[in-house]
């Protein structure tokens, strides 16, 4: 990308970003930020380019005939909406090549003097009969305008799309795809990208991993385009004015609480509008959203009975869920060829004080086992509490840590593998302090395995399910042990603000065959297969 072609990117937000950044992690995390956003926008370009869907294929799509045919109802709040957005927002509807819509409108322009809302909506409605729109006495706020749209709707599901954001005409047509060969999921959601004013610049675009709990619990990844069952919509309430700013994250999380199916569809189907008032194009125009977002994650985590306190993290829009335990458990701490002062080092900066160390697993006598491997020094003084209070949890079956090496670099945080069973450590030779694609390299999420450096498991969890495959293959051991817990629905759990240094040379991670022909689940399959969280240069790289 050329310098002049890099200028269009560059503007307030981004400038506010930077500093902020810099503030917080330093000159030399800021210009791997920026280096990596140029060249993911120029990549971006070619990618979106190649995506359009051709003007044929919208055809052949408006002539399927689907085994299943639900009614999906849109639900757009609009308040003093310019008329330009408006206009392109109703018209991205129009044109789905799915037609078993309902376009659902609750305006909160009170004002009587702004009469173009009403005057266009009247307009589309004398061509569209599935357009349905109420003109409020008064504005209620996000989530009560919302509300009054959701009353609108009969659909068998509920999509959200904000009044000044754009659907790709394909977008319920995916949906619907999803829908008939999937059976019965309860909500779904897709990736999405951004576009400026002009709907000439599409940049920055989330792709998304299948349903990832810790990493929702982390920050709002699923935002749009979000689609639910009504039942679930009406069962959970609705929209809170509690959490206004963030009603969206809120009803997504209450949603998801209850859904017992969610879908991820790996496409670009929404594109968010970026100008000076949206969130997304000034994280603080809307500071409040984020206190409002705080609040809908801690009510998440007050329904789920999970002992723990939601916080806000450095960056605007994340957070850091601290999970508690009961009583003092005892911990076993078991040394694999580490540093010979590890043992002093780990008793001088461990603030968890009931823990001892034992030779092996078989003869720990804690209820849980630590096992460090070529560990040379423990960065995180409380990270036994950090690690215990994520393992405690009934659905987690290991909590990780960062792996760093040489001169704070990361050896792993997490890893990934791709359909040729190649295990991939998606931000190795990064430094301690960079950000990674959407924040991913320090926040706390779920993977499908990790390494065997720095890890935390149940006692009775690993009795159950730890078979030595290798005794000369460490590694491939705690392999196997996370492919035999994800298949038992106990999740992995990565917490980067946990590192440890280890004194190991990195090497050419495996091939392993449970992994050939399958996608890792929280890996998009839109990024290269061989460079992590970039785009494919090519098409199939």
């Amino acid at each position: 990308m050329s310098l002049i072609g890099s200028l269009k990117y560059i503007n307030s937000s981004n400038i506010k970003n930077a500093l902020f950044h810099f503030r917080t992690f330093g000159m030399r995390s800021v210009l791997r930020k920026t280096i990596d956003y140029f060249e993911y926008t120029k990549n971006y370009n070619i990618w979106h380019l190649r995506h359009i869907i051709p003007a044929a294929e919208l055809r052949k799509q408006e002539e399927a005939d689907f085994a299943y045919h639900p009614r999906i109802s849109i639900i757009v709040p609009v308040y003093k909406t310019p008329p330009i957005f408006l206009r392109q927002m109703i018209e991205s509807v129009t044109t789905q090549t799915y037609n078993n819509w309902e376009l659902c409108i609750a305006d909160g322009t009170a004002d009587d003097s702004i009469s173009y809302i009403t005057d266009m909506i009247t307009e589309y409605q004398n061509i569209w009969p599935n357009i349905f729109y109420t003109k409020l006495s008064e504005n209620l706020g996000i989530s009560g305008n919302t509300n009054a749209a959701l009353e609108l709707a009969s659909g068998d599901y509920i999509a959200l799309l904000d009044h000044d954001d754009i659907l790709t005409p394909d977008a319920l047509f995916e949906i619907v795809k999803a829908l008939n060969t999937t059976p019965c999921p309860d909500v779904l959601y897709t990736d999405e990208d951004k576009v400026d004013t002009s709907l000439q610049t599409y940049y920055d675009p989330c792709f998304k991993p299948d349903f990832n709990l810790d990493l929702l619990r982390s920050c709002n990844y699923i935002t749009h385009f979000y689609v639910v069952k009504r039942e679930l919509a009406n069962q959970c309430g609705g929209f809170s004015d509690a959490c206004n700013g963030s009603q969206d994250y809120d009803f997504i999380l209450k949603t998801c609480d209850l859904a017992r199916h969610i879908i991820h569809i790996p496409k670009v189907l929404y594109h968010w509008r970026i100008h000076p008032a949206s969130v997304a194009g000034n994280p603080e125009s809307k500071s409040y959203a984020y206190e409002s977002a705080l609040q809908a994650l801690q009510n998440h985590l007050n329904r789920n009975k999970e002992n723990a306190l939601a916080k806000r993290d450095m960056q605007y829009g994340y957070y850091h869920v601290y999970y508690s335990f009961s009583g003092n458990p005892h911990v076993s701490i078991i040394l694999k060829d580490c540093s010979s002062n590890l043992r002093e080092q780990l008793q001088e900066i461990t603030t968890y004080r009931d823990f001892d160390f034992a030779d092996s697993p078989e003869h720990a006598t804690g209820e849980y086992l630590i096992i460090l491997y070529h560990a040379e020094r423990v960065v995180t003084p409380n990270w036994i509490e950090q690690l215990l209070g994520n393992c405690s949890r009934s659905s987690v079956g290991i909590a990780a840590a960062k792996i760093l090496y040489k001169k704070n670099r990361i050896l792993e945080s997490g890893l990934i593998f791709t359909p040729d069973g190649q295990i991939h450590s998606p931000f190795y030779k990064y430094y301690d302090t960079d950000t990674g694609y959407c924040f991913r390299a320090q926040i706390q999420q779920n993977c499908s395995l990790i390494g065997p450096y720095c890890f935390m498991i149940k006692k009775d969890i690993y009795n159950r399910f730890y078979k030595p495959t290798d005794k000369t293959n460490f590694s491939q051991t705690v392999y196997k042990l996370c492919h035999t817990l994800t298949e038992h629905q106990l999740s992995i759990v990565l917490l980067p603000f946990v590192s440890v240094l280890c004194n190991v040379h990195p090497k050419t991670l495996p091939i392993l065959e449970c992994y050939k022909g399958k996608y890792d689940p929280f890996y998009s399959p839109n990024f290269s297969q061989n460079q992590m969280y970039h785009l494919p240069k090519k098409q199939g790289s």
